[in-house]
């Protein structure tokens, strides 16, 4: 096996694409790294839309049985490592979401990384506040378009609901929270500041 380039020192440490490579070369430990790495936040992701711990932990660890299946197949013109982790995480909670409606969905097109949301504290606060105006259902809906990353026909597979619904709820919820925001607020606190990395429909 040859050397690992990036690899020295602690692996926590190293760079997302070096434990891949790693790990595509035989080191386990790399994996574990990155399970710790990203299953926090995926588990997160995923319990706003399975709200069944169990089911929700289920859906995670199918998520790192792909992954782990997958490995050798990664390679980096896919994109981030990250991305491509909540990618499959994306398809696995769409499989979970059709295996409750218990009829076929057409394969959803892999989604974009989860958007981030703004690291500025006073950013956050305003957002948050926002966000606290807004019915749970239409909250939901705000979390999983722009901090999960989904489009809105995943949502709609998601939450068992009507796609025009979907598009009429988020739209009025963002409206309501640009005037909760106000025009006073700092730009990176604008709704559309936050937009999904992808508009897809």
């Amino acid at each position: 096996m040859g050397e690992v380039v990036g690899t020295a020192g602690p692996l926590d440490s190293c760079p997302d694409e070096a434990l891949m490579q790693a790990w595509q070369q035989g080191d386990a430990r790399a994996f574990e790294v990155l399970y710790a790495r990203y299953a926090p936040r995926l588990l997160g992701l995923i319990r706003t839309v399975v709200h069944d711990g169990w089911e929700a932990e289920d859906v995670l660890q199918q998520t790192f049985l792909t992954v782990w299946r997958a490995r050798d197949r990664y390679h980096p013109s896919k994109g981030r490592v990250e991305s491509w982790i909540f990618q499959i995480g994306r398809s696995r909670m769409l499989d979970w979401a059709r295996r409750r409606r218990h009829r076929p969905e057409p394969e959803a097109e892999e989604g974009p990384e989860p958007a981030v949301p703004a690291e500025d504290p006073t950013t956050r606060v305003a957002v948050q506040s926002a966000l606290d105006t807004i019915s749970d259902l239409d909250r939901r809906l705000i979390e999983l378009a722009y901090f999960g990353g989904f489009s809105q026909r995943e949502i709609a597979c998601l939450l068992h609901m009507p796609l025009g619904t979907v598009k009429t709820r988020t739209r009025r919820a963002l409206s309501h929270m640009r005037q909760v925001l106000g025009p006073d607020a700092a730009p990176a606190a604008e709704v559309p500041a936050w937009r999904p990395l992808s508009q897809r429909p």
